[in-house]
């Protein structure tokens, strides 16, 4: 079962959309529990992580669906965020809380459904994919979603992971093959990154899991590229090891 918020102020478009997500799933033969916030603090006073999906109105008073947002991705930062606006200008810099996807008012049912079968596939995906690293200690199982990066140092490779870091022996071409076609990039031939935990990104940095990595001049482009592409749901590139 897939728990999901919507964060509206207006009754009506909240109403809306909480019949279009119902809509889909009931279609899809998936149980959803929906709950819905019409004060986005309240949202955030009560906030507890479980929530597969957030629906987040931007333009809302008081305070804004963006800072509720960064808000959020203090406490959450793994949780699949969609903005919903009137305009879709104003959701241009969702990268810097990692928002998935933005859907635009007027709402369609037939745009939104080909929008949602493109988000829950990052959905299932980050939920349900794991890779197994042979320790010292014995195999362990990680999920994807909580690797923030991979660091490559020798012949050691430590997975920096929400709660920890994993040491295990082995090559980054060995890494690559395994998740480059998942949700991984190279910045440069020390780091393997998570593209779904990159919280912004400039000339010669990215930051992830608010620490900064630095993106070299060879891998900038196409590292920028994976991040667009995946974000866009299409298909990544091989990486191509140094």
């Amino acid at each position: 079962m897939y728990r999901i918020a919507i964060v509206e102020d207006e009754l009506d478009a909240m109403k809306e959309l909480q019949g279009m997500v119902e809509r889909f799933f009931n279609e899809a033969g998936v149980e959803i529990e929906v709950s819905c916030f019409a004060n986005a603090m309240r949202f955030l006073e009560t906030y507890r992580r479980g929530f597969s999906l957030v629906f987040m109105d931007i333009e809302m008073p008081v305070i804004d669906g963006m800072e509720v947002a960064r808000r959020l991705r203090k406490v959450d930062d793994r949780t699949a965020l969609v903005f919903v606006t009137n305009l879709a200008s104003l959701a241009t810099n969702g990268y810097e809380v990692n928002a998935l996807d933005f859907i635009v008012k007027p709402l369609d049912y037939e745009l939104f459904a080909i929008k949602m079968r493109r988000i829950m596939h990052f959905v299932r995906r980050s939920a349900s994919t794991t890779t197994m690293v042979h320790t010292a200690d014995g195999m362990r199982v990680l999920r994807l979603d909580s690797i923030r990066y991979i660091e490559v140092s020798g012949h050691n490779l430590f997975f920096h992971t929400d709660e920890e870091v994993v040491k295990t022996r082995g090559a980054l071409k060995d890494v690559v093959s395994e998740l480059g076609d998942e949700s991984f990039a190279l910045c440069n031939k020390c780091y393997f990154v998570n593209l779904a935990r990159v919280e912004s990104m400039d000339r010669t940095e990215v930051t992830v899991g608010g620490e900064r990595i630095q993106v070299s001049r060879m891998r900038r482009s196409s590292f920028l590229k994976a991040l667009s592409d995946f974000h866009a749901g299409r298909k990544l590139d091989a990486p191509e090891i140094e």
